[in-house]
C-alpha cells in the first residue's frame, strides 16, 4: 500500500455503475424471495421508497414538514377570522340596538337614560373593536411566521439540491473514470495519482452536458478551476487521502489565494530564474497557475522537464480537458501551488 491506495481500494474507485445496480438487484431479488402471500401487499405500499436517496428522503421530510405548518397556520388564520366575523355581528347588533336607543329618545323617553345605554353601547364597541385589533396584528405574526418558515424550508431544500448535485458530479466523474483505460495503481506517488487521474478525461469530458454537468454542477461558467478542485478532490476520496484543509474553487484567484494562505504558492512571474525553480521544484500532481497578460486560467502537471517547460492537463481548455505543453518562460504563468504530496 502507498499513500493509502491498494489494488482493492482501485478496483473498488474503477467499478462502473453496471456493476453496483446488479448488485443491489440480487440484495432486492433475495430479500423479497423471502416474502409471503400475505406480506404482498404491504410490499407493494412500500416499493416506492425502496429506491429512494437520503437526499430525496429528506426532501420529502422538509416538504411534508413545511406541508403541516402551512395547515397549522392556515387554521389558525381562519379561526382568526371566524373570530372576526363574529365580532362584527356582535358590531351589527350593538349599531341596531343603538339605533333604537335614538329613536326612544327622538320619541321622548329619559335622556338619562337613553345616554346610558349609548355610553354603554359605546363602551362595548370600543372593546370589541379592540379585540377585532388584537385579531389582526395575530393574524399578521402567523402570516409572518409562516412566511419564515416557508424561507427556512426552502433554505433546506436549496442545501438539500445543492448535495444532490454534488453527488451527481460526483458519479458522472466517476463513470467517466470507469469508462476510461488509465488506472490508479498501488506504486504510484500521490502527485502521479492525481497527474493520471485529469489524464483520464482527455478527450472524454468537454463543456456541453458532460463538462459542465460533471465539474460545475450544471453551471454556465468558465470551469478550469472546477476541474481542478474536483480532479484533487476525487483523487484524495480514491485514495483515502485527506484533502487538503480549505482546498477548493471554482475560481483560479480562489485557488491561488489558497495557496498563499498556506505558504505553498511558488511564484515565477518576475523571477529570473524560472526555469531553475520549475525544474527543482514543481512535480506531477502541482498545480499551473496563470494570471499575467490578461490570461486567467489554471491546470494540474503532469510532467516537468529538465528546462523547466512542462506538460498539463486542463479542462475548460477550448471547451474540453486538453494536455498542454509551456515553455518555463511563458509570459501568462504567474506561478504554481505546491501541494506537497
Amino acid at each position: 500500500m502507498v499513500n493509502g491506495i491498494t489494488s482493492q481500494s482501485s478496483a473498488q474507485f474503477i467499478a462502473t455503475g453496471e456493476g453496483i445496480a446488479k448488485a443491489a438487484k440480487n440484495t432486492t431479488a433475495q430479500a423479497l424471495s423471502s416474502t409471503t402471500a400475505e406480506d404482498e401487499l404491504q410490499e407493494f405500499n412500500d416499493v416506492e421508497g425502496l429506491d429512494k436517496t437520503e437526499e430525496q428522503k429528506a426532501l420529502d421530510d422538509v416538504n411534508e414538514q413545511l406541508e403541516r405548518t402551512e395547515k397549522q397556520y392556515a387554521d389558525k388564520i381562519e379561526t382568526c377570522y371566524k373570530q372576526i366575523e363574529q365580532l362584527e355581528k356582535q358590531l351589527d347588533d350593538l349599531e341596531l340596538q343603538r339605533r333604537n336607543l335614538t329613536q326612544q329618545l327622538f320619541a321622548g323617553a329619559d335622556t338619562s337614560s337613553i345616554m346610558s345605554g349609548l355610553q354603554q353601547l359605546n363602551s362595548q364597541k370600543s372593546s370589541i373593536m379592540d379585540n377585532i385589533t388584537s385579531i389582526l396584528f395575530n393574524i399578521s405574526d402567523f402570516e409572518v411566521a409562516l412566511e419564515e418558515s416557508k424561507i427556512s424550508a426552502q433554505d433546506s431544500i436549496d442545501k438539500i439540491n445543492d448535495a444532490i448535485s454534488q453527488k451527481d458530479a460526483m458519479t458522472n466523474i466517476q463513470t467517466a473514470l470507469a469508462n476510461t483505460s488509465g488506472e490508479i495503481t498501488p506504486d504510484m506517488k500521490m502527485g502521479e495519482v492525481v497527474a493520471n487521474l485529469g489524464n483520464q478525461f482527455v478527450g472524454v469530458i468537454n463543456s456541453d452536458s458532460e463538462g459542465n454537468a460533471a465539474f460545475s454542477n450544471g453551471a454556465s461558467r468558465h470551469w478550469c478551476a472546477d476541474f481542478v478542485t474536483s480532479i484533487v478532490k476525487t483523487a484524495c476520496e480514491a485514495t483515502g487521502t485527506s484533502i487538503p484543509s480549505g482546498f477548493g474553487s471554482s475560481s483560479v484567484s480562489g485557488l491561488q489565494s489558497w495557496a498563499q494562505l498556506n505558504g505553498s504558492f511558488v511564484q515565477t512571474a518576475g523571477k529570473g530564474n524560472k526555469a531553475s525553480i520549475i525544474s527543482s521544484t514543481i512535480k506531477p500532481g502541482d498545480i499551473m497557475i496563470q494570471k499575467e497578460n490578461g490570461s486567467s486560467h489554471t491546470g494540474i502537471v503532469t510532467k516537468v522537464y529538465p528546462d523547466g517547460s512542462f506538460d498539463t492537463v486542463e479542462g475548460n481548455s477550448s471547451d474540453a480537458v486538453k494536455n498542454r505543453h509551456y515553455d518555463a518562460n511563458s509570459n501568462k504563468l504567474t506561478g504554481f501551488i505546491s501541494m506537497q504530496w
